[in-house]
Formats: C-alpha cells, sequence, structure tokens
C-alpha cells in the first residue's frame, strides 16, 4: 500500500577535509532556484566550540508537479570541528561534514482525497493500481 509520502532518495554524505563552504552554501541553494524548487531554511544554527564550531543547517525545497504530486527535498548540513584556514588566499574550512538528502514524492498533498470514505478508496485504488 502506498502511503502519502514516496521515498525516492535518503542518505547521507561524510566528508572529513577542507572544503568551501559559502560556495557550497550558494551553488546548493541556486541549483533549488534553477529547478524552481520553492526554497525554505528552516535551521541555521552556528555554535562556538573549543574543538571547532559547529553549523547547523536545514532546508526544505518544494515544488509542485500538478494539484496530486509534490517533489520535497530536505537537506541536512552538520558541519563540526571547523576552523577557518586560507588556501591560496580563498578562505576555506577545515572540518567533518555530513550531509543528510531525503527526497520524496507528496502525494495528495492538498488532501482532497481523504475527505470520505469513498476518495479514500479512490486514492488507494488510484496509488497502489493505477500510477504503481
Amino acid at each position: 500500500m502506498i502511503e502519502k509520502k514516496v521515498s525516492v532518495v535518503d542518505t547521507k554524505i561524510k566528508e572529513v577535509g577542507i572544503f568551501d563552504v559559502e560556495t557550497l552554501y550558494k551553488e546548493t541553494k541556486s541549483w533549488f532556484d534553477s529547478k524552481k524548487y520553492t526554497f525554505q531554511e528552516k535551521e541555521h544554527t552556528e555554535k562556538y566550540r573549543d574543538l571547532g564550531d559547529e553549523y547547523i543547517i536545514e532546508w526544505i525545497a518544494e515544488r509542485k508537479v500538478d494539484d496530486y504530486v509534490k517533489f520535497v527535498i530536505e537537506t541536512r548540513f552538520f558541519i563540526r570541528y571547523i576552523s577557518k584556514t586560507n588556501i591560496k588566499d580563498k578562505k576555506m574550512y577545515k572540518g567533518d561534514m555530513e550531509i543528510t538528502l531525503k527526497a520524496y514524492l507528496e502525494l495528495d498533498y492538498k488532501n482532497k482525497w481523504q475527505t470520505s470514505r469513498i476518495k479514500k478508496f479512490l486514492f488507494n485504488l488510484y496509488s497502489n493500481y493505477i500510477i504503481k
């Protein structure tokens, strides 16, 4: 039986090393804009620690396909033990980064097919047999 949320991607990317956080932020945001996603930053937290700073950035991006389906991508950046470093006169960061990506389809996101028993039945029929 298909749920209202159909998972497409659920993955983590881990990297320890030197990276450009500002460029990563701008390029990722630019990608969402170019693909016409509605973009919202749910969290942007900076904590200052003795062993290095810690950043948590959470985004949610949505794009409506039609009145029945919308694409949703949740992105979470967890960066810790971060410290600034300069490489060839460019400000870079050194630390541990973990990026979590969750992408899914949200079916009947307007809840038009959940208002009565017959509509729920038709939703299940359509979701499980017709579009599957």
